[in-house]
């Protein structure tokens, strides 16, 4: 019985060493398990900041570009061609910015916004280009001025000249008939 009890000892140690061993085995399993959920938890937060942080640069640049935009106009009525290619750049960089941008908001209230922002520099753009061509159009009238300006003086001081004749309309005239009226009038 000796041996008997002797050899159920030993299968009892062995089934310990076993069971000590698969316990170990699920220790450590578990302990890489838990490592490597760790690790995706944390590359995907990293993932999501460096998205974020994409994100904030993004739209930091555009809105740089929107202020660059939005100052330059002050003196666009003195602006020549190559003031409006730079505009130009500056306005192309600042549309691919946006639509980058536009890539990171997937809410339509916020690409509404966005459409809102570039309808705005479309119509900024518009009277940008009015603007450059003012001093164009006022040449052109004061050319034209210029041209018929001595015609329509001379009408004009021919007529003044036939009203002063007549009698119509002349206030130096008027003014004498007044003062002739007050002399006249007796004093009573």
């Amino acid at each position: 019985m000796n041996n008997n009890t002797f050899s159920r000892w030993k299968e009892s140690l062995h089934l310990k060493i076993l069971s000590g061993y698969l316990i170990l085995g699920l220790l450590v399993l578990g302990i890489i398990t838990a490592v490597w959920y760790e690790k995706q938890v944390f590359e995907q937060a990293e993932a999501e900041e460096r998205s974020l942080l994409m994100q904030r640069a993004t739209a930091s640049e555009a809105y740089r570009g929107l202020i660059t935009l939005f100052l330059d106009n002050d003196r666009a009525m003195l602006w020549d061609d190559s003031d409006m290619d730079t505009y130009d750049r500056r306005e192309s960089h600042t549309m691919e910015v946006i639509d980058r941008l536009k890539g990171y908001y997937g809410e339509p209230a916020q690409t509404a916004r966005i459409d809102t922002v570039v309808r705005l520099l479309h119509e900024k753009r518009r009277l940008i280009e009015r603007m450059v061509d003012m001093p164009t159009t006022a040449y052109r009238m004061d050319s034209l001025l210029e041209r018929h300006l001595p015609g329509l003086e001379q009408t004009a001081s021919v007529r003044n000249r036939k009203r002063k004749r007549n009698g119509a309309d002349c206030s130096a005239c008027s003014a004498r008939k007044r003062k002739k009226n007050r002399h006249a009038r007796p004093h009573g």
